[in-house]
């Protein structure tokens, strides 16, 4: 009987050392590891003027509510302050905001779902600091405050805007189309497609019309790429911006605008639409009217879905026309000439519906 007591109370001073070792060591973790992990956040900074990808900090859709995406803002922060872009290919809309700290993901949150992002990153400045959401495709973004918040929601382009055009600078990258004088075309063409959309800045901040480029930079773009993009947009109008050029490529007396469009429109839109960009751009330039053509062999115009016109400015191996085409009052010219146009188009399209 003694035996058995023995055997007991030692069986239970060893369950004692163990539970009390267990405690010990759980003890002794957590006032080791706590301080770490409140010294790494606490310590955790930005530093002025660089850039850093956010999108880890993002939480979960739950604490956006009904909004796509929800930001914490400082009590502090002045929203009247806070200016938004949309990129001109719909997939980048940057905000800045005055007042936003290099602490700010330590003390604050944004929250929403990532299904349509593929990043955020963060700039930090002490006095503005830039977010920028990267969209996986085409989106707009509507913003609200609401109190302390910065209210995000995601919207299609034509949900956005009462209308959508797109401009297509042509060529690009390793295309460099019409080379003369030392000049390339598909320079010219992209120069005129952004004074072109600066004409729409009054339309596209009220919302009336959106603009999207088939390439904003000189990169490459396929044929395919650029027609996908406009009927991925279902846009209302794709205008296509070129040089000419003689067949030669040799400097030529030849000179003056043409338009092609789309014969197998069968609705006429695309010529219509031509009609109105060769009228303006010759009255607007005092160019030579070469008339609007059909334009089927051209892959853009043929395949294109929507009304569409491809508009040669002028020749570049016409050396007086060469010096004209690369003119910045030309060019801004010729860019207000295509924006009455596309205006026009518009309103004949608003007023037959």
């Amino acid at each position: 009987m003694r035996t058995e007591l023995k055997v007991q109370a030692v069986i239970a001073l060893l369950l004692a050392l163990v539970t009390g070792g267990a405690l010990l060591f759980l003890i002794n973790f957590k006032d080791h590891e706590s301080p770490k992990k409140e010294e790494e956040k606490i310590d955790w900074r930005m530093n002025e003027g660089e850039t850093y990808s956010v999108l880890s900090f993002l939480r979960g859709k739950e604490e956006a509510g009904s909004h796509d995406l929800l930001m914490k803002l400082p009590a502090e922060t002045d929203t009247s302050g806070i200016t938004c872009d949309n990129d001109p290919e719909g997939k980048v809309f940057s905000f800045s905001i005055p007042g936003i700290r290099d602490s700010y993901f330590r003390d604050f949150f944004i929250a929403g779902s990532r299904e349509r992002l593929s990043d955020i990153s963060f700039e930090y400045n002490e006095k503005r600091s830039t977010i920028k959401l990267f969209f996986s495709d085409i989106t707009e973004v509507m913003y609200t405050t609401d109190g302390n918040f910065l209210c995000f929601d995601y919207m299609a382009p034509q949900e956005y805007y009462d209308r959508v055009v797109v401009l297509d600078a042509g060529e690009g990258g390793r295309e460099t189309g019409a080379v003369a004088f030392g000049s390339l075309e598909k320079d010219i063409n992209l120069s005129i497609a952004k004074k072109l959309k600066e004409e729409f800045s009054d339309d596209i901040a009220s919302k009336k019309t959106g603009i999207y480029f088939t390439r904003k930079s000189d990169v490459y773009k396929s044929s395919e790429e650029r027609v996908d993009l406009a009927k991925k947009l279902d846009a209302d109008l794709l205008l296509s911006i070129h040089c000419s050029s003689t067949a030669s490529g040799r400097t030529s007396d030849f000179s003056g605008t043409r338009v092609l469009y789309s014969v197998t429109d069968e609705t006429g839109s695309s010529k219509a639409f031509a009609g109105l960009c060769l009228s303006n751009l010759v009255e607007e330039l005092s160019s030579k009217d070469r008339g609007i053509v059909a334009g089927d062999e051209d892959y853009l115009v043929r395949e294109a879905t929507m009304p569409v016109a491809l508009c040669e400015i002028g020749y570049m191996t016409n050396e007086n026309e060469h010096s004209k085409l690369i003119d910045d009052e030309y060019q801004r010219k010729a860019a207000h000439a295509l924006y009455e146009a596309v205006i026009g188009m518009l309103s004949e399209e608003a007023h037959e519906e």
